[in-house]
């Protein structure tokens, strides 16, 4: 009896992860967030990909894997005062200078709202 409870315990846990994943890999991302390649500035040279993720407190994670190795946090100012700690700076998102390419799953506006301000902290990733 007890094995067969570890067994249906086991089988839940294992059908509320698919279950939980399947809508982001359904919607062409990851578990990790969406995967969106974009440009700055509308030059050809500055193509990156990253990945983005957002908790439930606004907080937006950037991945950015290429070209470069980067994590960035994007606190938005309107629900956080100036961090007190880390090196962050303060940064206004404009639209109009990035172009996303035509495959991604999810667009930069699904994260940032266009014009609003964000404090901001770049660290490298090893």
């Amino acid at each position: 009896m007890k094995r067969l409870l570890t067994v249906c315990a086991v089988a839940t846990l294992v059908v509320a992860m698919l279950l939980s994943a399947t809508p982001l890999l359904a919607a062409g991302g990851s578990a990790g967030g969406a995967d969106i390649w974009f440009y700055q500035d509308e030059n050809p040279d500055t193509l990156s990909r990253a990945i983005f993720s957002e908790t439930g407190s606004g907080i937006i994670h950037q991945w950015r894997y290429e070209p470069q190795d980067l994590h960035l946090v994007f606190k938005p100012a309107s629900k956080f005062p100036g961090p007190d700690e880390g090196n962050y700076f303060y940064w206004r998102f404009n639209a109009s200078k990035y172009t996303e390419t035509d495959t991604n799953p999810g667009s930069l506006s699904d994260f940032f709202t266009d014009g609003a301000y964000y404090w901001v902290e770049i660290t490298h990733q090893d």
